[in-house]
């Protein structure tokens, strides 16, 4: 079946019924679980490696507290605190969202988009070569001496490099990030935000609680337009399915790529 006769088949479905899904309270009640799981699985896998750490050194609770900033201790448990929040919510919302079909058409997990592949990947080199564009000007001009993602690289470089922890890394940045990311901000937050906005106030409020949620002050700027990027790219493709895939290829090569760089 072609993508535009399942877009037809899409059309065909009452307004009201497109409307009342998702809502912004289901918007609203995912971002809370994809933000209150990350918090939790860290709290939890953090404990659980200070506790491991303290009854094999003999570490007494007012050590343990200190240790909280030491990266080489919560740096791989952090990792796998990520990995676990976005595999749950990831999940939960495909299951959530392929309880009823019309939710399937609703945040377009039916198809790959309303253009040909050749149109697609030239929409997406386009909003995505812009966003980029802009980051590498902002980090070039705005903030030419800080690292915008210098916590993030101090994390990476504190994991064991080991193959099961590079991979697992891969699977947490590259994979589950991007997957349970558009899910979230655009499957649920842009589609309700739709429902009561221009859609380019839409992509805007949405790009921007997609930067903030990352709580990295100097990335905001270049996290907004990353946003916005793969807003306008699932607001012209009305699919879901061409945005993680093009999120996955965008975190696997800023994953990669440093990593093949030459020392």
């Amino acid at each position: 079946m072609t993508n535009k006769v399942i877009l037809k088949q899409r059309d065909s479905v009452s307004v009201t019924a497109e409307r009342k899904f998702p809502t912004i309270w289901t918007s609203a009640i995912w971002l809370a679980l994809f933000f209150g799981l990350q918090i939790v699985f860290s709290v939890i896998a953090v404990f659980i490696a200070l506790v491991g750490s303290a009854a094999e050194g003999g570490i007494t609770p007012g050590q343990m507290a200190s240790m909280t900033a030491d990266l080489k201790v919560i740096a791989l448990p952090t990792i796998w605190a990520l990995t676990a929040s976005n595999l749950v919510i990831t999940l939960a919302a495909f299951w959530f969202i392929n309880r009823k079909p019309e939710r399937v058409q609703a945040v377009g997990l039916d198809h790959w988009g309303r253009y040909g592949m050749g149109m697609t990947i030239l929409l997406t080199i386009g909003v995505l070569g812009a966003a980029m564009a802009f980051t590498h000007l902002y980090a070039t001009y705005a903030i030419p001496d800080i690292e915008a993602q210098a916590a993030m690289k101090r994390l990476f470089e504190a994991i064991p490099d080991t193959i099961g922890n590079t991979i697992l890394l891969f699977v947490a940045v590259a994979i589950l990030a991007p997957i349970a990311e558009e899910l979230v901000f655009r499957g649920f937050l842009q589609n309700s935000l739709m429902h009561h906005m221009p859609p380019f106030a839409a992509i805007a409020l949405a790009s921007v609680i997609f930067a903030a949620i990352h709580f990295n002050f100097y990335a905001f700027p270049a996290l907004a337009a990353l946003g916005a990027a793969f807003g306008y790219l699932y607001y012209k493709t009305g699919s879901l399915r061409v945005n993680i895939a093009m999120h996955i290829i965008n975190n696997a090569l800023a994953l990669a790529l440093p990593m093949l760089a030459p020392q």
